[in-house]
């Protein structure tokens, strides 16, 4: 397992590249010794640029050697999207490549126009809203044609409608199509208490009838979030936030194949170690599957002056099999270099170059 990835986006750097836009990247390099040179290939690039309302206007993602995204962004004077642009590395249905138009017509209707390789898609998306300006009903029309999958070649109607709270909070959504009707309730003390949800298909209930329920400490922390399955009533997921003092200590999510029986599907768990100073020192994280597989990461955390050592531990299973390593270096709040071991041999450097 690669953990890198997880941090790509908190450590990048914020820079201005042309009129009105600022863009944040980061460039991986891979350096690996082969017949006793260092070979340095690009492993990863990304990009994002925003324009001074903070709106995407530009993004790319480099990996596996071969652009993987590509994104552009246009908006209109009133800072509504206009036209989206992408293309990408992954094989597919559309080709690859395809721009998403946007017209507004009036206060309400926005027709979109999706055209790709392959395949089009146009949507009439039509919003009424109350005097607070929130939608309470929303009607899309959708009709899509493929050159390549008769099966995409239909037309869809979705009707959303809402209602809200004096506070604005959400009461109530329903989601209807030709063949479903999902409706979700909302109830509040103070912050969200309960939020039902049920699926009906064809005029009949179907078997997915869901509550949750979510229950807050003294300070208002969310301290558990537990999904139930109706009508047996039986437990299908469950999340805990444990705090001690003013720190965040675990944080557990559970997924049942049968509460009853105490059968998981699967079963994250972090846990959060502190110094004496209140630092985070060091982290615990374990995810464990129906079959009984588990997997374990474990972090420690390192700061000389400006300079920040994180080392990740991996392993599967009690025995402490496929153990692999990494020690990441940070300068001030960038990674700039991670160090890869397996059995304690260096595998390989990753190194970690941002945008100027």
């Amino acid at each position: 397992m690669k953990l890198f990835f997880i941090f790509i986006f908190s450590i990048i750097n914020v820079l201005p590249v042309f009129a009105q836009a600022k863009c944040e990247g980061v460039t991986i390099w891979e350096v690996r010794l082969e017949n006793g040179k260092q070979v340095r290939t690009k492993y990863v690039a990304n990009k994002l640029c925003k324009d001074a309302k903070g709106n995407m206007v530009e993004q790319s993602e480099y990996g596996q050697g071969r652009e993987l995204h590509y994104q552009k962004n246009e908006y209109d004077a009133q800072n509504r999207l206009q036209k989206e642009y992408y293309r990408h590395g992954y094989e597919g249905n559309d080709g690859g490549e395809g721009t998403i138009s946007y017209q507004y017509v009036g206060n309400n209707k926005t027709l979109i126009n999706y055209v790709a390789a392959n395949f089009t898609r146009k949507t009439e998306v039509i919003e009424t809203k109350n005097a607070k300006k929130q939608v309470i009903k929303r009607v899309e029309n959708m009709t899509s044609e493929s050159k390549v999958l008769p099966e995409y070649n239909r037309k869809d109607k979705t009707t959303l409608t809402y209602e809200y709270a004096q506070n604005d909070s959400i009461l109530k959504k329903i989601t209807e199509t030709a063949t479903t009707m999902t409706t979700e309730f909302y109830q509040y003390e103070g912050k969200l208490r309960t939020r039902y949800e049920y699926r009906y298909a064809e005029g009949k209930q179907t078997n997915m009838h869901k509550v949750t329920t979510y229950k807050y400490d003294s300070q208002k922390r969310n301290v558990e979030e537990r999904t139930f399955d109706m009508p047996a009533y039986l437990t299908k997921s469950l999340k805990i936030n444990t705090y001690s003092n003013d720190k965040l200590v675990e944080k557990q999510e559970t997924e049942y194949t049968n509460f009853a029986e105490k059968k998981i599907t699967y079963q994250y768990t972090n846990q959060f170690f502190y110094d004496e100073k209140g630092e985070l020192a060091r982290e615990k994280y374990t995810y464990l599957n129906i079959n009984g597989d588990k997997e374990t990461d474990e972090k420690q955390y390192v700061t000389q002056g400006k300079q920040k050592t994180i080392t990740i531990i991996h392993y599967q299973n009690q025995e402490k099999t496929k153990r692999t390593k990494e020690v990441q270096t940070y300068q001030g709040d960038k990674l700039i270099k991670s160090e890869i071991y397996t059995e304690e041999q260096l595998d390989y450097i990753l190194e970690y170059e941002y945008l100027k």
